[in-house]
């Protein structure tokens, strides 16, 4: 069977700005880890140069950061909370909301 290998950096976190100066997310850095079939929660973490195998990545909206990673084979994105109230509204948008948003 053939390996899926992709290289990672994406950034989504909250920094200060002009109208928020005193706001700074409380991130956690992981650096050089490992992680093979796993859930992984990505909320307020910083992944720096890790390697996802198989894994789960769960999301609800906070801020992340995967930098220098590595994802191989099957991991899939897994929304919850408000990533997924987020995701479902941009999806009715798209649609015009002609099917409505259901529960």
């Amino acid at each position: 069977m053939a390996q899926f290998r992709e290289r990672l950096h994406l950034e989504q976190l909250d920094w200060p700005d002009a109208d928020r100066p005193h706001v700074r997310s409380n991130v956690e850095t992981i650096t050089d880890q490992n992680f093979e079939r796993t859930k992984v929660l990505v909320d307020n973490r910083h992944f720096r140069k890790c390697r996802f195998e198989s894994c789960v990545f769960v999301h609800s909206g906070g801020p992340f950061a995967f930098e220098e990673c590595e994802i191989v084979d099957h991991t899939v994105f897994d929304p919850t909370g408000g990533a997924r109230r987020t995701m479902r509204l941009h999806d009715a948008l798209k649609l015009g909301f002609g099917k409505g948003l259901g529960p």
